[in-house]
């Protein structure tokens, strides 16, 4: 049961809850200006949506995640997530600073994202931790358990404030052309359509033209086969007149060279050798062609 105190706080801390009665949220929820939710097992908070009138909330020790999903809380000013399972800064300050737009005090001790003494982190971490957070919720006045100072909020506009506002403005087209730009000069590859030449203009010009209808050309006389060929080339010879062409002595052939001289045979006869031009005479009447037919067979003699 909900301990109702005055003017409108409301505290169920301790009570080892994940949720919340609908019929008092139903009944209670628009009275409602501070709560308690403190020491139990809330891990989702879309159960806060009909809290309206909302000022402060008081989570300390549950199970609230860095992706919790806040519902919008126009109203609320303080909001305390100590000791829970918080270990990404900018997904959890990204849900904080679009859900509570009020919020001037925050308190994230003991999380894995605030690093301080408490979970060994070091002065510097801190100082870090602190610097990132002022820069995302200007609007803070206290975080954790100390004030903002001016100093802070000018370190934290120094080193994150204008990143964040240029990644918040939307990109005009002249931002893309210089993107772009960048891109090529780090030799990102910029694809771009190249124009084509005028001769491949034209050679796809021509490829694309409709070829020229065989029949608009006229048909010619049919082949001639090499009978005719001759003919018509000897009836061109004929009507040719030679009688004004120069007349071209050409030089008699060289005669032909003289025939060897007939050999002569020796015949050897004995120890003596004579010729058939000296010992034969030859009559023109007689048919013989050989000496060894013409003395016969040598006598015993001879041999």
């Amino acid at each position: 049961m909900a301990v109702k105190g005055s003017k409108g706080t409301v505290s169920f801390a301790y009570r080892d809850l994940a949720f919340l009665d609908p019929d008092f949220v139903e009944e209670n929820a628009k009275h409602v200006v501070m709560l308690d939710l403190s020491n139990n097992r809330f891990n989702d908070l879309l159960l806060l949506d009909k809290f309206q009138n909302l000022e402060s909330l008081v989570l300390d020790n549950n199970r609230i995640s860095s992706l919790v999903k806040f519902p919008t809380l126009e109203k609320l000013k303080t909001l305390s997530v100590n000791k829970n399972n918080i270990s990404n800064l900018a997904a959890f300050i990204t849900q904080v600073q679009k859900s509570c737009p009020s919020l001037t005090f925050l308190s994230m001790l003991q999380n894995e994202a605030c690093p301080n003494f408490f979970n060994g982190g070091t002065p510097q971490q801190y100082r870090d931790y602190r610097h990132y957070v002022i820069s995302r919720l200007p609007g803070l006045h206290t975080l954790d358990s100390s004030p903002v100072t001016n100093e802070e909020r000018a370190t934290a506009k120094m080193k994150y404030a204008q990143k964040f506002e240029l990644e918040s403005q939307p990109r005009s087209a002249e931002d893309g052309k210089r993107v772009r730009s960048r891109s090529a000069k780090k030799g990102t590859a910029v694809r771009r359509r190249k124009p084509a030449s005028s001769s491949s203009r034209s050679v796809a010009t021509q490829s694309r033209s409709p070829p020229a209808a065989a029949a608009s050309t006229p048909a010619g006389p049919p082949p001639l086969s090499g009978k005719d060929l001759d003919s018509v080339e000897l009836e061109k010879l004929a009507d040719i007149d030679l009688s004004g062409l120069p007349v071209v002595e050409e030089d008699e052939p060289p005669a032909p060279p003289p025939a060897p001289a007939p050999t002569s045979r020796i015949v050897k006869s004995g120890d003596s050798d004579w010729t058939d031009d000296d010992n034969i005479e030859v009559d023109d009447d007689s048919d013989w062609s050989d000496a060894s037919d013409t003395h016969g067979p040598l006598a015993p003699s001879a041999l």
